[in-house]
């Protein structure tokens, strides 16, 4: 029997229109029943501009333990009275927020968003926003970094945040775009910022019929080989929207595609290049519940 699985980076909580609370409810049922019977124990939700309130009901009995997060976004996904405001007023906001959601979604970590090393200064605010919130509270912070995480880590640091409460999304991406990087150099990076005690997200993943991952699947085999497969996971980043009256998953490769469980098609890709079961383990279920904290909300969604 394959190892329960626990999936760190999800968008479960989309926008969608009034009136699809209905339409919205049934899509996120059958989903996650389906990803339940997959063996997905728990999913961490990490869009940061949706209230989580608004699916309480939605998903109040589901087979699957939806957490969510605090914070902040990209600055597009931000008013600009909000991207004013002060680091102590943004810290204000997410306890708030929190204190909102208390007894209603259990909220697992703090987000922060910057496209690369240098930040502008909404992102620099809220980067010190989010290390007060971690402090106050204990909550793990979890960035989206498609670029910089070396640099990111190191301003969390320098902020009172022990790197091994830092979780750096999608360093891999480095591999791509106009200014990607070669396989080894994005390596050396990735191998940086796991040698400062940080763990890495990888979310770059195609389904189990597309090879388009393969760079990004050889890196974790790389760096599990190289002994980091505890500071690992790997989710599937997927988000989903209302369409023409129907819900779809963002970037959906058509009926058959995986929806939540494309980690599941990485899981197997990493199993077809030799990774150890208990690495997989490691991956996929043991290094998020940890980082997490999971272990001790294995109760009923509150």
């Amino acid at each position: 029997m394959e190892s329960p699985v626990i999936l760190p980076h999800e968008h479960v909580f989309s926008r969608f229109p009034g009136g699809r609370e209905a339409l919205t409810a049934e899509f996120l049922r059958e989903e996650l029943s389906r990803a339940a019977r997959a063996g997905v124990t728990d999913i961490v939700d990490l869009t940061a501009y949706i209230d989580p309130l608004r699916y309480a009901d939605l998903i109040s009995d589901v087979p699957v333990r939806v957490h969510a997060c605090v914070g902040y976004y990209l600055s597009h996904s931000v008013s600009r009275p909000v991207r004013e405001l002060s680091a102590t007023r943004l810290e204000q906001r997410l306890l708030r927020k929190r204190a909102r959601l208390r007894g209603r979604v259990h909220v697992a970590a703090v987000k922060v968003a910057a496209h690369q090393g240098t930040l502008s200064d909404f992102e620099g605010n809220a980067f010190r926003a989010v290390a007060a919130v971690h402090r106050s509270t204990g909550l793990p912070i979890v960035t989206h970094s498609p670029s910089g995480a070396l640099e990111h880590l190191r301003l969390l640091r320098s902020l009172g945040v022990e790197p091994h409460r830092v979780m750096l999304s999608h360093p891999e991406l480095e591999l791509k775009g106009r200014r990607r990087k070669p396989f080894d150099e994005v390596l050396r990076s990735m191998r940086a910022c796991l040698d400062e005690g940080a763990l890495l997200c990888v979310t770059d993943i195609t389904p189990l019929t597309s090879t388009a991952d393969t760079a990004r699947m050889n890196l974790v085999k790389e760096l599990v080989e190289l002994g980091y497969g505890d500071r690992l996971v790997v989710s599937g980043d997927r988000s989903w929207s209302v369409r023409s009256g129907r819900v779809v998953f963002r970037g959906a490769t058509g009926p058959s595609d995986p929806g939540f469980l494309l980690a599941l098609d990485a899981r197997t890709k990493l199993a077809a290049l030799d990774v150890k079961d208990g690495d997989l383990r490691r991956v996929f279920h043991e290094n998020s519940a940890r980082f997490f904290d999971l272990i001790h909300h294995r109760c009923s969604q509150p």
